[in-house]
C-alpha cells in the first residue's frame, strides 16, 4: 500500500502504529476523564465517521449518474437519482444535526468545568475544522473535475471481433 505520498509501510507496523495511537487515544480519556471520557471518546469517533460519510456518498452519485462516466447502459435512471440525492440530502441533514447537538455536548461538558482557556482552545480548534469540511464537502459536491476524454469501454477490444495477431 503505498497511497498518494508513496510511503510503503509493512502491514504489521501499519496496524501495530494505529492500534497503538487508538489505544493512547482511549487510555488517555478513561485516566484523565473515567467511564465518561469513554462516553465522549466514542461521540467523538462517531462524529468524525458522519463527518466522512457525505464526502464518499456525494462524489459515488455524481459518478453512478454520469452517462459519460457510466455509460448509457449503466447510468441511473432519473427516479433512481432522485430518491439516492433525496437520501443523500436527509444523511447529510441528519449529520449536520448531529454536529450540532455533538457541539452542544461537548461546550456544556467543558462549560461545567469553569475553565475559559479549554473553552477558547475548544473554540479556536473546532472553527477552522468545521469551516474546513463544509467547504471540501462543497467542492466534492458541486466542482467539476476534467473527465479524461476515452474510458475503458471505448477501447476495449469488442468480444466478438477476430483477434489480430502477427504472424511469426
Amino acid at each position: 500500500m503505498l497511497g498518494f505520498i508513496g510511503w510503503s509501510v509493512h502491514p504489521l507496523l501499519r496496524r501495530c502504529a494505529t492500534r497503538v495511537v487508538a489505544l493512547a487515544c482511549v487510555i488517555t480519556a478513561a485516566v484523565v476523564y473515567g467511564s465518561e471520557g469513554t462516553y465522549y471518546l466514542l461521540l467523538c469517533a462517531q462524529l468524525i465517521l458522519s463527518l466522512q460519510l457525505p464526502f464518499v456518498l456525494i462524489p459515488l452519485l455524481r459518478e453512478s449518474g454520469s452517462q459519460s462516466r457510466m455509460g448509457s447502459a449503466f447510468v441511473d435512471a432519473w427516479y433512481t437519482k432522485v430518491f439516492l440525492w433525496t437520501a443523500a440530502a436527509c444523511v447529510s441533514a441528519l449529520n449536520a444535526a448531529l454536529i450540532v447537538h455533538s457541539i452542544q455536548v461537548i461546550n456544556t461538558t467543558v462549560s461545567q468545568l469553569h475553565n475559559t482557556w479549554i473553552t477558547a482552545l475548544l473554540w479556536t480548534l473546532l472553527t477552522p475544522f468545521l469551516i474546513t469540511a463544509i467547504v471540501l464537502l462543497l467542492v466534492v459536491a458541486f466542482y467539476n473535475h476534467p473527465r479524461q476524454s476515452t474510458s475503458q469501454h471505448e477501447t476495449a477490444p469488442d468480444s466478438h471481433s477476430e483477434v489480430v495477431t502477427p504472424e511469426s
